[in-house]
């Protein structure tokens, strides 16, 4: 996430250029650069260890004067139930009443509400941080007690464009197995609902295209069996959207739909997570809420 100092910075330094070539005395903002910025800049908190602060982008010194025209989208497509849409609305502002009725039903009673935890591996579970996420994956994988194939990445480009990609969601090297359930982290072919946030099993594996002997020596690709009943192979060029064991963390959940999550709220580090966490569901139904801490939302 954009912070405000660096929002300035970037100002300051477009100013700085562009209007050295302008005669006169009439500086432009951004240099007459025309911006035009979306996005959810109040979802989580930019992280910038120089500057404590960490103000937001629109908290920046030339935010206001930047932009003539501000639009608030307001009409939430994820849910439709309009209590839970509130709820989540003061969670996000962490302006929540925590002996309101409904903050008592909707965080302390999921767990009971909705069965134990870890009863259902259908759910895709959070966790904050990736260290956790590597482990549970691990874990099991191994449970199943299938053969593992392992796919590794081969990314080609210029140095630059390859050194963003470890920043992305695709791993440089898959393990999955029969029985081990994924997800989709992009959209690929929305006309079957094959979009981001959609989960599924590995059924089994076929040979595939020349090219996937580049990724994995038995040159096969997975058979996969979305809840939807949906039952595809993914080809090569497809494999970075596929993410093992269906478990994430919170940052990288953000922009996905989810059915059914399960995720343990007292180990949130930062403003904002007990929202990007809850916010993924549908419905209450959709959520397990393992343990909470109230100090967790603000």
């Amino acid at each position: 996430m954009i912070d405000g100092e660096l929002f300035d910075n970037l100002e300051f330094l477009s100013s700085t250029i562009r209007n050295s070539h302008c005669k006169g005395d009439k500086k432009l903002l951004w240099g007459g650069i025309q911006l035009i910025v979306s996005g959810d800049f109040f979802q989580l908190p930019p992280i910038n260890a120089h500057n404590p602060r960490n103000e937001f982008a629109f908290e920046s010194s030339c935010w206001e004067a930047t932009f003539d025209i501000q639009m608030e989208l307001t009409h939430v497509y994820r849910k439709s139930d309009s209590e839970l849409i509130d709820f989540l609305e003061g969670i996000r502002w962490g302006q929540v009443d925590r002996d309101n009725r409904n903050f008592r039903r909707f965080l302390h009673g999921t767990a009971s509400i909705n069965g134990a935890i870890d009863d259902n591996q259908t759910e895709t579970r959070l966790f904050p941080r990736t260290d956790d996420v590597r482990r549970v994956n691990q874990e099991h994988l191994r449970s199943l007690g299938k053969e593992v194939e392992r796919f590794n990445a081969v990314d080609k480009g210029s140095m630059s464009w390859l050194k963003q990609l470890k920043y992305q969601i695709a791993p440089d090297e898959l393990e999955i197995c029969e029985g081990a359930r994924v997800m989709l982290n992009k959209n690929t072919d929305q006309a079957i609902r094959l979009v981001n946030g959609v989960t599924g099993v590995i059924t089994g594996f076929k040979a595939g295209s020349l090219l996937s002997s580049e990724n994995n020596v038995s040159g096969v690709v997975p058979i996969v069996r979305f809840d939807s009943g949906l039952e595809v192979p993914l080809e090569v060029e497809k494999w970075d959207i596929i993410e093992g064991n269906e478990v994430k963390t919170w940052a990288l959940s953000q922009g996905m739909t989810l059915d059914r999550l399960s995720t343990d709220l007292t180990r949130a580090f930062g403003s904002g997570m007990v929202y990007v966490a809850l916010s993924r569901v549908t419905t209450i139904q959709g959520f397990r809420v393992a343990e909470f801490s109230p100090e967790k939302i603000k």
